[in-house]
């Protein structure tokens, strides 16, 4: 039931009625009151109308006026409020004390009515007494809104207390005021800032974010005006509930290309209300293709957005990602406030924003303001003028809302219980505007944005400063003032601040902050009422609570607090190790006895300094709180203390790698590790890669960073450690792992074990070419096909298929020396019936060897990481914990350096770029890859060159000149897809191995994210290929043909060497060999070949001309077995073509005999 006069301002109100009760008018107006007969109640200024329902069908109509204070009267009681730093502090608290009414009526200014007679009132009911029952009513009721809103009062009065007395003080866009709409926007602004670059945006490690748990909630004030429930634990649950992104856990990948990928603009919208409405993808330049998306599909998007992509992205994309994930840090550390905005017209929004009261949220929040691109959140205005887009001064803040509210909404409706539906909810946890516009409902706003006011401290012209110094009984506190805008200045002390004038207006707002944090620390009570001239002592048992609990908060308030050079680093006790060697023992060639070659005991770190547990123990048993000890001050806790020993008795023994980890990092569980020099030595000695000699039968001239390769693989295969070899794309890995191939079995390793190469199926035919080429002494078997044969007792080497390895269980139940996989991407799904075979293959040895960046793709690292080291970096769900998420969510240095140390023995990634590499590299690096024809492929091929040879017989000269080379491009054809000679049949890759051979090089150099030219002589296949490609990568490649316009040429052009989302280009032969600079394109591939070097040279210079900054790579696709794979050799070795000149093309080969013909274009062994 509702009570009146609850408060001491609501009891006084009501005394007006005590001396004018005419036969229980105010009992009956008490209870029309209750039962709610009060209607429409509505004050302007001083005047007081409402209807009030009573015993006949229209209600009757109440006017009151209250009188007012005069003017010289509302001077003189903001006088007596500035006059006294107390009461002040109050009342800009939204305190309403009671010694205000007392000073107040010293001066004769009676805020409170004394009878009816200062009120004016009617009613149209036939009571002729005053007050009559209805009247009553409506008092009692306004009784209850002074109850809730106390200031109400000074309304009455016409008097805008508040605004009287904080009228120098300017409105910013603060949290805890009402911020008016106009104050965040702006016009567009058609200056543009500097285009940030990627790493600036992505190098900001987020993980700094302390976790603030409940210290926000706790500064808000419980029971707020605004609502008749605990509505400050609800928002603590809020606060505290699980971050949740419904449906995106279940998304892995799109079916087609991200669209953040694809478009290179954006442009969010929103309505006047603040209200998110779309976003827009378009590419610049273009109308005619723009893609709006709702919220919830751009969040799944951002997040299926991964690393390996951002440097396809725009820099708008990358940055609102660094946003998501700054938002989703916020959240996790529960580092959010809520904002009020009013938008005019009784209408108003709360917008969550990061708390940039806390120091490190707001150094991070400056820093990604900072990098904010301009021109893409625009507010529709209300009466829009030639268009009429707003934008927001501060744009930055606006864009973390839009995430916040997001995931905040999801909080909410997640919590049981949870009423979505009323007012207050829906205003704090959907992000929607709502309208205050009824008697009832109007106050909401105001009170919450009171209720907010504790987060307005730091944004003051003069803040104060919490000193604290070392005292003989303890510690004392003082409070001093410095001035925001000159910090050069020394802060001065809090008496001198008051009592001088040219700081009287600024006094104001230093008392309401003082007031405010009183709330927290109540013993600054001494120091404000004495206005600064009496200090705080505090023994050193008292200050444990304000150093440990007071101090952080009122830090989080943006509170500066001073304090001695010996509290600025408390020290907690905890648990560490120390690691020593042996004596008498050494590690030697392995790492397998690790556990009984070094020693490990648990300490107790004290700050730099370890001492074991039971020294410990006796040094601090007894004491309890702030304690010194050696110069340092330390925190100690009996609870947290029996809990580490309680820990230490439990802890568990270490493995081989948890050592080996731990002696690389010199970290355990976040905390530092004592490495003996001994130690520190043996890791050296045994990780130190000496000079191997290069076999003998080797036929190559490695360069030196291939040799150093070579010796880092057999290193790691003589320590019994897995390797992932990760040079870029054509740096030769896989001649740095056929040498070491080489060298185990000049150390008789392949002996009575062998060594698996297990390849993509499109890699079979290059790796046994590679192995004849530079290492004929290494016999091969490839273990493929329908008629594999088991048998290899006499090889060295099987070559086989990850296909194969799926089906072929003897795979697995053979006992290895070496396992080599390459492509190892294709092992990063850890849950995949390939990954899971793979693993399942015993070996002395293994390699992984992989052209991707791994520092993007740590997820998928795991998986090739437990190939190599299994159990090396704990369960999946271990790393995903400990680094996956946090190295890619936060960007955590610390994670990031950590995981560099322990994996930087297993892994060797050489880049292009890399100066010690380059100097060794040649402009152009040329690799022939080699692909087999497929079953269909095959039969084709035979089927066209046997009936063309019999009618070659019958025929002489031109006609049979013209079948020779119309069989030449029918060969071609076939080898490039059976769809191209066809016209006809099915449409896909696995048709062609040589199309499967390209799509794989494509992946590799899309994961690189590197330009490719594709060369073709036919338009036929170019259009084939554009549709093969989009349908693998998603991405449209570009065409230029014959057929091409000038102004379509020029446009290719643009786009592929300015836009990041063309990443393809392909191009007739004829039509691209001439007048074109391609300087982006890294890579050139050509799919056919022209069989004139000549030809293919002046192609290939599209991209390698002048302005080419970095190496290209050019990849020649030969199908093996084929006529394409003898003229090549024919070149290479300079057989028969020594009459072949630039313009003679393949004419010559028309000119053989029907003997040297069939020998050139026959179909050699091992085709499928």
């Amino acid at each position: 039931m509702t009570k009146y006069g609850q408060t001491w301002c609501g009891k006084e109100w009501l005394k007006v009625l005590d001396k004018n009760d005419f036969g229980l008018r105010l009992t009956r107006g008490r209870i029309y009151a209750l039962n709610g007969a009060v209607d429409s109640l509505n004050i302007r200024g001083n005047r007081i109308t409402a209807e009030v329902k009573g015993g006949r069908k229209a209600p009757y109509n109440i006017k009151i006026d209250v009188s007012t204070l005069r003017e010289g009267q509302r001077l003189t009681l903001i006088e007596i409020i500035k006059n006294n730093p107390d009461l002040l502090s109050k009342i800009l608290n939204k305190e309403f004390p009671a010694e205000l009414n007392t000073l107040a009526l010293k001066h004769n200014i009676h805020l409170f009515p004394k009878t009816s007679n200062d009120f004016s009132m009617s009613c149209n009911c036939p009571d002729w007494k005053t007050p009559c029952k209805h009247q009553a009513a409506v008092i009692y009721v306004l009784a209850n809104k002074l109850d809730e809103n106390p200031f109400m009062l000074f309304d009455l009065h016409n008097l805008d207390i508040i605004k009287q007395l904080t009228s120098n003080i300017a409105q910013r866009e603060d949290v805890g005021q009402i911020m008016k709409l106009g104050i965040l926007l702006t016009e567009p602004n058609a200056k543009a800032k500097p285009i940030p670059l990627l790493t600036e945006i992505e190098s900001i490690d987020l993980s700094i974010i302390p976790q603030l748990g409940d210290k926000i909630v706790s500064l808000l004030r419980p029971d707020p005006l605004f609502c008749n429930y605990d509505f400050k634990e609800i928002l603590l649950q809020v606060y505290q509930k699980g971050l949740l992104e419904t449906g995106n856990n279940a998304i892995t990948e799109l079916s087609t290309l991200n669209p953040l990928i694809r478009y290179n603009k954006i442009k969010i919208n929103l309505n006047y209300w603040l209200e998110f409405v779309n976003i827009e993808l378009y590419n610049e330049g273009r109308n005619d293709d723009i893609v709006f998306l709702n919220l919830k599909d751009f969040i799944k998007h951002l997040v299926l957005l991964e690393d390996k992509h951002l440097e396809k992205c725009s820099i708008e994309i990358i940055f609102l990602r660094k946003v998501r994930l700054f938002c989703m840090e916020l959240l996790t550390k529960s580092a959010i406030l809520p904002q009020v905005i009013d938008l005019e017209e009784n209408s108003y929004i709360i917008r969550w924003i990061p708390a940039c009261n806390e120091k490190i949220v707001n150094e991070i929040a400056i820093s990604l303001k900072d990098l904010c691109p301009d021109n893409f959140i625009t507010v529709r205005a209300r009466n829009p003028i030639n268009g009429g887009d707003l934008e927001f001064s501060n744009p930055f803040n606006h864009l973390c809302s839009l995430f916040l509210g997001y995931y905040i909404q999801q909080r909410a409706s997640a919590i049981p219980d949870m009423n979505m539906s009323s007012t207050i909810s829906q205003f704090f946890f959907t992000p929607k505007h709502a309208f205050f516009n009824k008697f009832e409902n109007k106050e909401i706003p105001i009170e919450i944005g009171q209720w907010l006011s504790i987060f307005n401290l730091s944004k003051n012209n003069y803040a104060p400063v919490i000193m604290v110094t070392e005292h003989p009984d303890g510690f004392e506190i003082s409070v001093l003032v410095q001035s925001k805008s000159d910090k050069t200045n020394l802060p001065i002390e809090l008496a001198q601040f008051l009592t001088a004038p040219q700081f009287k207006n600024e006094s104001i707002e230093l008392l309401n902050d003082l007031e405010l944090i009183k709330q927290y620390f109540e013993e600054l009570e001494i120091i404000i009422s004495s206005h600064g001239k009496k200090n705080i002592i505090l023994s050193n048992v008292s200050f444990t609570a304000v150093i440990t609990t007071i101090i952080p908060l009122i830090n989080l308030l943006g509170v500066t607090i001073l304090l001695p050079k010996q509290l600025k680093t408390i020290v907690k006790p905890q648990l560490s190790l120390s690691i020593k060697s042996q004596a008498g023992y050494n590690i030697g060639q392995s790492l397998l006895g690790l556990d009984t070659v070094l020693n490990y005991n648990w300490q107790i770190s004290i700050g730099d300094e370890t001492i074991n547990p039971q020294q410990f123990y006796n040094l601090v048993d007894g004491l309890s709180g702030l304690v010194k000890i050696n110069d340092q001050y330390v925190l100690i806790d009996q609870g947290d203390i029996n809990a580490m020993f309680e820990n230490l008795d439990t802890n568990k023994v270490l493995t081989n790698n948890d050592l080996f980890k731990i002696a690389l990092s010199e970290q355990y569980d976040g905390k530092r590790v004592k490495l003996e020099p001994q130690v520190v030595s043996m890791l050296h000695d045994l990780m130190k890669v000496d000079k191997i000699d290069l076999p003998g039968k080797l036929k190559a001239i490695l360069r030196p960073y291939q040799i150093k390769g070579f010796e880092w693989l057999v290193k790691n295969a003589q320590l019994g450690l897995g390797s992932i070899i990760a040079d870029d794309m054509g740096l030769g890995k896989t001649i740095q792992v056929i040498s070491a191939l080489l060298h185990f079995k000049h150390q008789n390793l392949l002996e009575h074990k062998k060594a698996l190469i297990i390849v993509p199926t499109s890699l079979l035919t290059n790796w046994e070419k590679e192995i004849e080429r530079f290492a004929p002494s290494l016999s091969v078997h490839v273990f493929h096909g329908q008629d594999r044969s088991f048998n290899f007792e006499n090889k060295d080497v099987v070559i086989t298929s990850f296909g194969m390895v799926r089906n072929e269980v003897k795979l697995e139940q053979t006992k290895w020396y070496a396992i080599v996989v390459d492509e190892a991407q294709n092992i990063k799904n850890n849950n995949t019936t390939q990954t899971k075979a793979i693993k399942k293959i015993k070996a002395d040895v293994k390699i992984a060897m992989t052209g991707t960046p791994v520092e993007n793709r740590l997820s998928e690292y795991w998986s090739i990481f437990d190939f190599i080291n299994k159990g090396y970096l704990g369960s999946y769900k271990y790393f995903s914990t400990e680094f996956a998420r946090p190295i890619h969510d936060s960007h955590n240095e610390e994670k990031i350096d950590i995981f560099k140390k322990i994996t930087a023995p297993f892994i060797m990634r050489r880049l292009k770029s890399d100066k010690n590499v380059i100097s060794d590299l040649p402009e152009k690096i040329e690799s022939n890859q080699y692909s087999n024809l497929t079953t269909e492929q095959a039969a084709l091929y035979q089927k066209m060159v046997n009936e063309t040879i019999q009618q070659i017989e019958t025929t002489k000269g031109i006609e049979r000149k013209g079948l020779v080379l119309k069989l030449l491009t029918t060969l071609k054809q076939i080898g490039n897809h059976p769809y191209q000679y066809l016209k006809q049949g099915e449409l896909k890759p696995e048709a062609s191995g040589k199309l499967q051979l390209l799509l794989n090089i494509l992946d590799n150099i899309d994961d690189n994210n590197e330009k490719t030219i594709i060369f073709t002589q036919y338009k036929e296949m170019g259009k084939l290929l554009q549709q093969f490609i989009q349908q693998h990568q998603g991405e449209n490649p570009l065409f230029l043909h014959g057929g091409t316009t000038r102004k379509e040429r020029d446009e290719m052009v643009d786009l592929f060497q300015n836009s990041k989302s063309h990443k393809v280009f392909i191009l007739s032969l004829k039509a691209g060999g001439n007048g074109l600079n391609l300087t982006k394109a890294t890579n050139v591939i050509h799919y056919d070949l022209w069989w004139n070097p000549a030809v293919e040279n002046q192609a290939t210079d599209r991209a390698y001309r002048i302005g080419q900054k970095s190496n290209v790579m050019v990849y020649r696709l030969i199908n093996k077995g084929t006529i394409e794979e003898k003229i090549d050799e024919m070149h290479t070795n300079k057989k028969e073509l020594a009459n072949l000149t630039v313009a003679s093309g393949e004419t010559w080969i028309g000119d053989l005999s029907t003997q040297e013909l069939e020998l050139l274009i026959r179909l050699e062994a091992d085709q499928e």
